[in-house]
């Protein structure tokens, strides 16, 4: 066996060393692997789902544009869609996700009829949770200038069942003094390209901003990575 002077032992104590620090490490920062024989560190810096939905429970996505915010119609559906498809490829529920489609008979109806609530609504297409957003701004410019495209909704998930809302939970406050609701926002970011003035190039970008907002909506509710490479809004 080496002696404590042997030029082996010495490398043996420093690799022991070395590998004691690497557990450590792994263990204060929580969400890091090892991968392969290399021991190669990968740190985890993906974003925790805002709310987790039941797997079990049909689902729909009311995006709500009352105040007219969005320049179409087909934008609303637009952002609907994204987030349908978000939800679906991340395989979050083990029943349907309702098409957003099926909510349109029901809101064009109710002009017509008395006010339903959220929950009436999706308890009309037979969902029992309702993924609830209303659009709040909706702009390729702050001052019809700059090229800076950004959006903002609220966010609810409401028990169509039961009447109540699951998300955000009771706790969560709301200086406004209303009805607490989670905010999502595509902040502006300055553009190096000109604001678009041709209607086919604002139609194109309309539609990316709706997709993206869409695609960050359905993130909410799964861990995911806070860098979208497919995103073209902000570039």
């Amino acid at each position: 066996m080496p002696s404590s002077t042997d030029p082996r032992a010495r490398r043996f104590v420093s690799l022991a060393a070395t590998a004691c620090a690497l557990v450590a490490l792994v263990r204060l920062l929580g969400g890091c692997n090892f991968l392969g024989p290399g021991l190669s560190l990968v740190i985890d810096d993906r974003t925790p789902a805002a709310f987790k939905l039941d797997p079990k429970r049909p689902a729909v996505v009311f995006i709500d544009d009352r105040n007219s915010v969005l320049p179409t119609r087909a934008l609303r559906d637009r952002i609907a869609k994204a987030a349908e498809k978000q939800i679906l490829e991340a395989k979050l529920l083990d029943v349907d996700l309702i098409s957003s489609d099926s909510l349109q008979q029901v809101v064009v109806a109710e002009r017509f009829s008395r006010p339903r609530s959220i929950a009436e609504i999706g308890r009309s297409v037979q969902a029992e949770q309702i993924i609830y957003a209303t659009i709040d701004t909706f702009s390729l410019s702050p001052d019809n200038s700059q090229h800076a495209p950004s959006a903002t909704i609220r966010v609810k998930v409401i028990d169509a069942v039961n009447d109540t809302r699951l998300f955000p939970p009771d706790s969560a406050s709301s200086a406004s003094g209303k009805e607490p609701a989670y905010t999502l926002t595509i902040p502006e970011k300055v553009r190096a390209t000109p604001l678009p003035r041709a209607t086919a190039e604002i139609i194109k970008e309309h539609q990316e901003l709706a997709d993206e907002l869409g695609r960050r909506l359905g993130d909410l509710f799964y861990k995911h990575s806070s860098r979208n490479p497919n995103s073209n809004v902000g570039r």
